[in-house]
């Protein structure tokens, strides 16, 4: 998790943001073309959260 966002990314996107992090795959030994394949992220987000800022839970 992030305080703030990535020094990597150039522009906050337009909606809203729940929580900055960064993903890391691959220049590790681990995760390449090779031995990834259709790879999903999951995360949760608080309900409180998507009812305070008005947003569709879809």
């Amino acid at each position: 998790m992030l305080k703030t966002k990535s020094a990597l990314v150039s522009d906050l996107p337009s909606d809203e943001v729940y929580i900055f992090f960064n993903l890391w795959v691959g220049n590790g030994g681990y995760g390449n073309s090779k031995n990834l394949e259709n790879p999903v992220v999951c995360f949760k987000v608080e309900k409180s959260w998507i009812e305070d800022n008005n947003l569709d839970q879809a």
